[in-house]
């Protein structure tokens, strides 16, 4: 109790001490809420990535098959973004690495294209001389197969092209690595500061 009283004595005599000291608590609040805020957005993140995309993504095309497509008939989904949207607009005050940012724009825009595909395989597979057989024809149906067979080669792709496959390998690189460093988010926490490119010129450099 002294202790307290000879505080609130040392305020009274000096208000820039209460002024500091509100400052201090109020940057303190700051960077908690900033830090709850960045778990939340890169665990809705891998959420995400975990859940909704890994069943398309995780795997190459066409390591992940063996065969060519021959049927028209299944329907491909669109694949949506929330949490990368989100990350995207939020992510460059809250990450300590920058690249994530990146891996995310170039994330969003793959999926975007690998979108644009499905729409296009929908558009024709809504045609209905696809499902009459009176009017089906062999040309209708090698059609339909070639967007099915393109979605998946260009929408998806492999380990060489900068398709949705590639840029979901390389966010979740940047994801680990963003949630492997024990040291920099402690610092900005802090300091509000990421020194992570810093950190990187020393591990290779020095």
């Amino acid at each position: 109790m002294e202790l307290i009283g000879s505080l609130v004595r040392t305020i009274d005599r000096h208000p820039s001490v209460s002024l500091i000291l509100t400052a201090l608590a109020a940057w303190l609040v700051h960077r908690i809420a900033s830090w709850n805020e960045r778990k939340n957005v890169l665990r809705a993140i891998k959420t995400e990535l975990d859940t909704a995309h890994q069943y398309w993504l995780r795997n190459s095309w066409p390591e992940s098959r063996t065969r060519k497509i021959t049927d028209y008939r299944p329907f491909v989904f669109k694949i949506e973004t929330t949490a990368a949207d989100n990350a995207i607009v939020r992510g460059s005050i809250l990450f300590i690495n920058d690249k994530l940012i990146e891996a995310l724009i170039a994330y969003k825009q793959a999926i975007s294209s690998f979108n644009q595909l499905v729409d296009s395989a929908h558009s024709f597979q809504s045609n209905i001389e696809l499902w009459d057989k009176s009017k089906r024809t062999k040309d209708i149906e090698d059609h339909a197969i070639f967007l099915q067979q393109r979605l998946h080669e260009k929408g998806i792709g492999d380990d060489t092209i900068p398709a949705a496959h590639l840029m979901y390998k390389n966010l979740k690189s940047e994801l680990d690595r963003e949630d492997n460093s024990k040291v920099l988010p402690i610092i900005w926490l802090i300091t509000g500061f990421s020194f992570f490119r810093i950190k990187e010129f020393i591990c290779k450099y020095l």
